[in-house]
């Protein structure tokens, strides 16, 4: 019996987005200054840790769009971990088969982005779905499917999160992902399982990153 690969999942809640323009949808709100900052600011993280995302899952909100464009837009700047931008190529950018909540056809993000930057697709689920619905997403994943990251929201976000992190997690790491899990906060979480396998408590939370660390 072969062992499930090691994989790592990142769990990303978008950065600070505005409030304060009158009649715009709660889908349109774009990031704040501040927010696009963070946004940069968790990618340089990302890259400097050797956190490279193979597949990005995004909601298709604007502010989750643009957490990610900026995050991911911090990844060509610094070299993969094992040096191979090869690793981050076309074999990684085949679309998803439709899963809970995508439409058939997942939707993925226009242009042709660097060959080592992880291409998006934007599923509708994480617009609206609870953290029970992204679970589904995430079993949903192919075991080809290496370093995965998810750009959502909350409450989702936080109950998934919650949802996954089993007894041997990172005690610093929980307790503070416990207390609040802040906008453009990131879980990342060591994957011994097939996507298939996931179930609650079955992943090791390892680090909880806040914008408010970053300065």
């Amino acid at each position: 019996m072969n062992e499930p690969i090691p994989r790592r999942l990142f769990l990303l809640r978008h950065a600070k987005a505005s409030r304060d323009e009158p009649g715009l949808d709660d889908f349109d709100r774009p990031l704040t200054e501040r927010g696009l900052d963070d946004a940069a600011r968790i990618g340089q993280v990302m890259a400097d840790r050797g956190w490279w995302p193979r597949r990005a899952l995004v909601s298709p909100a604007v502010r989750t769009r643009q957490t990610w464009g900026l995050a991911a837009r911090e990844l060509p700047k610094r070299t993969p971990p094992d040096g191979s931008r090869a690793a981050f190529g076309q074999s990684y950018l085949t679309n998803l088969p439709p899963g809970p909540g995508a439409a058939p056809g997942v939707a993925t993000a226009p242009g042709h982005p660097p060959d080592n930057v992880p291409q998006a697709f934007y599923m509708p689920a994480l617009y609206r779905g609870d953290g029970g619905v992204l679970l589904s997403v995430l079993r949903d994943m192919p075991t080809s499917v290496v370093d995965l990251v998810v750009v959502g929201h909350n409450p989702a976000m936080e109950n998934l999160a919650a949802l996954l992190a089993s007894v041997s997690s990172d005690e610093q790491a929980m307790e503070t992902m416990l207390k609040k899990y802040p906008t453009c906060a990131l879980a990342v979480f060591n994957v011994e399982i097939e996507w298939s396998e996931l179930a609650p408590g079955s992943l090791r939370l390892t680090d909880f990153v806040r914008p408010k660390d970053l300065y």
